[in-house]
């Protein structure tokens, strides 16, 4: 369990290059393409960076147990937050639907009023509802992320989906917040908030894909220094059996120890993940390039053995 940062709920045979981003279906988001610098800089600065700083406008009260509501500019900076993370993994974008917003609306409220976080909210806590009881079952979770207040990590809706995605804490190992939010066949999301909690509704609202992809975290091509989940990464494939996969990571000063967690399905797509950390000389140069090459072996899909191995180049996109 996270308190501070959230918490989780709950292919071709032979070497292969993964994806690259697919541009981005909505109106104001820009395209972009993860094998171009320009363009990965670009898409953080003009799409996600702006997101974080959108205040979550919510006009409910604790003491009275009134859910409110966020703004809906704070409603649209979660949307296309989790939108701006799919695009870069080269999946379809999802859409907001206002029934599963009430449901996770109720769920931030009570976890605030009751400073607690879980996935079964009992009914003796206060304000709770069958609405708050749903949503928090069923979806991603935060309370009292993004401290300090004032800065650019105060809480923001955006910014819990940031949160998500980098799965921080000793509890989050497998990923389960970004696989939820990175699940191949999201059709759509359900999103609330307070000043100091958020939920985002993720199970059940799938739609099968047209055809599965290799999804990398951080994505292969270029990729955001500042989104770098500070050495856990991922790879996801939908049924693909990671239980015999190893992985092996490559840097500009060599390999690099990796501390492979244990594989645990049923949160989203079958994932493997590891924690690693990246060296010194990384930290120390927060200006040029930074390539990590990762290989994947031992995979296997559908009986078949699977390599996969790309290279993720770490970039400042902030000037």
């Amino acid at each position: 369990m996270m308190s501070r940062t959230g918490h989780w709920i709950a292919a071709v045979a032979g070497a292969g290059t993964l994806f690259l981003g697919i541009p981005a279906a909505s109106a104001g988001e820009v395209p972009i393409n993860t094998g171009d610098r320009a363009s990965v800089v670009n898409g953080y600065q003009a799409w996600l960076a702006p997101l974080l700083l959108v205040p979550t406008g919510w006009n409910g009260n604790l003491d009275a147990c009134r859910a409110g509501s966020p703004s809906a500019e704070n409603q649209q900076a979660v949307l296309s937050a989790v939108n701006y993370m799919r695009t870069m993994a080269g999946l379809a974008p999802v859409q907001l639907s206002e029934r599963l917003s009430k449901r996770s609306q109720d769920a931030a409220l009570i976890m605030a009023a009751n400073d607690i976080i879980t996935h079964d909210l009992p009914q003796s806590a206060r304000c709770w509802t069958k609405d708050g009881y749903l949503g928090a079952k069923n979806g991603n979770l935060a309370l009292g992320y993004g401290w300090p207040p004032g800065s650019l990590a105060t809480v923001t809706g955006a910014r819990a989906v940031v949160s998500y995605m980098n799965d921080a804490g000793p509890g989050n190992g497998p990923v389960g917040h970004r696989r939820w939010l990175l699940l191949q066949k999201l059709a759509e999301i359900g999103s609330g908030d307070t000043d100091i909690s958020n939920s985002i509704y993720v199970i059940g609202t799938d739609q099968q894909p047209s055809s599965p992809a290799w999804v990398a975290w951080p994505t292969a091509g270029y990729f955001p220094r500042e989104l770098e989940p500070d050495g856990r990464w991922s790879l996801t494939y939908p049924k693909a059996d990671f239980r015999r996969a190893k992985v092996t990571v490559q840097t500009p000063q060599g390999p690099i120890p990796v501390d492979q967690v244990r594989i645990r399905n049923g949160y989203g797509d079958n994932t493997i993940s590891w924690d690693m950390q990246l060296p010194a000389a990384y930290a120390a140069d927060t200006v040029s390039d930074y390539p990590v090459q990762v290989q994947v072996t031992g995979i296997r899909v559908g009986g078949r053995k699977v390599t996969k191995e790309w290279t993720t180049t770490l970039v400042k996109a902030t000037p």
